[in-house]
């Protein structure tokens, strides 16, 4: 495993890296997505026995990166989307808990890249949109 896939601070290192040599958001999805990953964070929100997605929302460690266009890149979240079968392994966890867990970058499927950095034009700001599949706690 590279160093970004168990560090979540090294990961936002190489986004704003890629970013700062303008790689597009279709690019930085391809450099990602199947890699498996383990990080920590805390749970904000568990979002399980919904209809559509079931998931956990993740507050991460608060990483901020000027990039050299003079956006922020702000990365401090993380939802995972959890697999039905997975489920149950998620059952004891409820928000403010700390967690580790492994998940895989998920490959793109829908028209929204997996691996993004969105821009708002009223605000310098370029926030960190991730996606994942098959997340699960580690022991």
């Amino acid at each position: 495993m590279q160093q970004w896939q168990t560090n979540w601070e090294k990961f936002v290192e190489v986004v704003a890296n890629y970013c700062s040599d303008n790689i597009d958001d279709d690019q930085l999805t391809e450099k990602f997505s199947g890699n498996k990953i383990i990080w920590s964070g805390s749970i904000r929100n568990v979002e399980l026995g919904q209809e559509t997605a079931n998931g956990i929302a993740m507050d991460m460690p608060d990483v901020k990166i000027r990039l050299l266009d003079g956006r922020l890149l702000v990365a401090n979240y993380i939802f995972l989307l959890i697999e039905p079968s997975k489920l149950q392994a998620w059952n004891n966890f409820s928000p403010g808990q700390k967690v580790t867990f492994k998940a895989k970058l998920r490959k793109p499927n829908s028209i929204f890249p997996e691996v993004q950095v969105s821009v708002n034009s009223n605000d310098p700001e370029a926030v960190l949109m991730l996606g994942t599949e098959d997340a699960q706690p580690v022991s």
